[in-house]
């Protein structure tokens, strides 16, 4: 079960002032799904985008990451990236 902190860090990360660039946004993406459970759809040929939050969900979970591992990567990269995009 996600703790508080996660929980702060998720509503933290959409009052971002900015953006991230694709790659952070796959990473927000996998770590979060990781954290929160279940598998993301695999996504096909004419759903590239669905394909990559797949593809990068399954390059973390084959890697073992677990999801207190996850849920601390994803608090740390949300702090990161409030410092670099700045919040509204």
């Amino acid at each position: 079960m996600p703790s508080a902190k996660f929980a702060t860090a998720w509503n933290e990360s959409k009052t971002l002032a900015a953006n991230p660039t694709p790659g952070e946004q796959l990473d927000l993406y996998a770590y979060g799904k990781i954290v929160k459970g279940g598998e993301p759809k695999k996504g096909g040929l004419l759903d590239p985008t669905a394909r990559a939050m797949y593809n990068k969900w399954k390059e973390l979970t084959d890697a073992g990451v677990t999801e207190s591992q996850a849920e601390a990567k994803y608090i740390a990269l949300v702090a990161s990236y409030k410092k670099k995009y700045g919040t509204k």
